[in-house]
């Protein structure tokens, strides 16, 4: 597994594995891990706690 990180905002933000697909191969999809990023409550989609609802709508 071939990873990078990036200090942001206090927490890192971190580039996980490569992962394969179809279509526009000149373009880098990868998974993003945000670690120990701090969010803002102003920031925040929604209500705190319910991002996983919130996707599946």
């Amino acid at each position: 597994m071939k990873t990078s990180a990036k200090k942001v905002d206090g927490g890192y933000l971190i580039k996980g594995n490569k992962l394969e697909k179809l279509g526009i191969h000149s373009q880098d999809t990868s998974e993003l891990f945000f670690e120990d990023v701090f969010v803002a409550d102003s920031a925040l989609l929604g209500s705190l706690n319910t991002g996983f609802i919130a996707l599946m709508k």
